[in-house]
């Protein structure tokens, strides 16, 4: 599954790249402004991201794959060590490790290698960069598939794959780069307050979170539904790791929160169409009234109002993302077990034997 969402990232990306990214802007020469310089959004390779969108859609489908081949061959490769495991499957466990940290550094290098270049149109094209790259790491999963699935007498799987503390750590660790990326945007804003500012500075740490939830809620939910689907039963296989199941959890609260803010929204709406119903007619008072055209003039301007109450929403969806977040960490790190087995290990058996009835003899 996750190496299928892998490569449908890789499709729709590839898509929108050749859509809008190859297509080059119009050449003209930017009109300085009154101060001399010219702004960013005017410089020529601003709107120009053919050569960069192209690596970085490369080394993350790259990082995406070689990631699922890791967390597969993990336990095989474990096993292969022990005192008395196969020596060949554990050279070539060997080598294969050797080949995903060669691959995990030469995605690295080609994000880092290269920025943006917006003074000028790079119209140049990484081709064999950009077509081997995914490729190799294609390779490699299918080696380690192949790897790990090779017949091994008397081993058995057993518990959980590996990854629960991975994805303890990486929700942990993204929930501390917001935290961090908040106090900073905050101590840049104090330092040179901009009443423009959306969130007063903090947008970028609320965009932010939200992407991270986005992607945690996304895969709890997807690796819920799949193992789900794969034991029907509940009682054959553990599941998916805790912490997501736990962000899975989290959905329905949110699910509650966004009905809440689109009725907040709705409501903001009518009062300020209300108002501006008296203010059209204001602004015209020698026009024949038009209730019709009116109602319309003050709806238009209504719904263009709702734009200026985004970052409240933003803020407050981001907020409780956060706080929802921090809640599932703890309770899977405190509880080692998904919410459902912790309410039941709670709540009493429902098969306990009944309770003998009084009898009451006569007189």
């Amino acid at each position: 599954m996750p190496a299928a969402l892998t490569g449908l990232l890789w499709f729709l990306s590839l898509r929108t790249w050749s859509a809008y990214e190859s297509q080059q802007p119009p050449t003209h020469d930017a009109e300085p402004e009154e101060d001399g310089g010219t702004t960013p959004l005017g410089r020529p390779g601003f709107w120009y991201g053919r050569r960069l969108v192209a690596r970085l859609r490369a080394a993350h489908t790259a990082a995406g794959l070689l990631t699922v081949a890791a967390a597969v061959g993990s336990a095989a490769t474990r096993h292969d060590r022990e005192p008395g495991g196969p020596a060949v499957l554990a050279v070539l466990g060997a080598a294969l490790e050797t080949a995903l940290v060669a691959g995990a550094c030469a995605v690295v290098w080609v994000v880092c290698r290269r920025g943006r270049t917006e003074c000028r149109l790079d119209a140049g094209l990484d081709r064999r960069l950009v077509r081997y790259l995914p490729l190799a790491a294609l390779v490699l999963l299918a080696l380690t598939l192949l790897h790990a699935g090779w017949d091994r007498p008397g081993w058995q799987s057993a518990g959980r794959l590996p990854g629960d503390t991975a994805f303890g750590a990486l929700a942990l660790v993204q929930g501390l780069l917001v935290i961090v990326l908040a106090g900073v945007a905050h101590a840049l804003h104090r330092t040179d307050p901009d009443r423009r500012a959306a969130i007063r500075g903090l947008a970028g740490p609320a965009v932010a979170m939200l992407a991270c939830a986005l992607g945690g809620v996304m895969s709890g939910g997807v690796s819920q539904r799949v193992s789900d689907w794969l034991d029907g039963t509940g009682t054959s296989i553990p599941g998916p790791p805790v912490l997501l199941t736990w962000q899975a959890s989290v959905i329905p609260p949110l699910l509650l929160l966004l009905p809440a803010l689109c009725a907040w929204l709705a409501r903001r709406a009518w009062v300020t169409a209300r108002v501006e119903r008296a203010a059209v007619e204001r602004e015209y008072p020698d026009e024949a009234g038009d209730p019709g055209r009116t109602r319309r003039i003050a709806s238009v301007r209504a719904m263009a109002a709702l734009t200026d109450r985004g970052p409240r929403i933003l803020a407050v969806t981001s907020t409780a993302t956060l706080l929802l977040g921090a809640g599932a960490l703890v309770g899977a790190l405190a509880t080692g077990r998904t919410p459902a087995r912790r309410h039941a290990a709670r709540t009493p058996s429902s098969t306990a034997p009944p309770r003998p009835r009084r009898r009451w003899a006569p007189g």
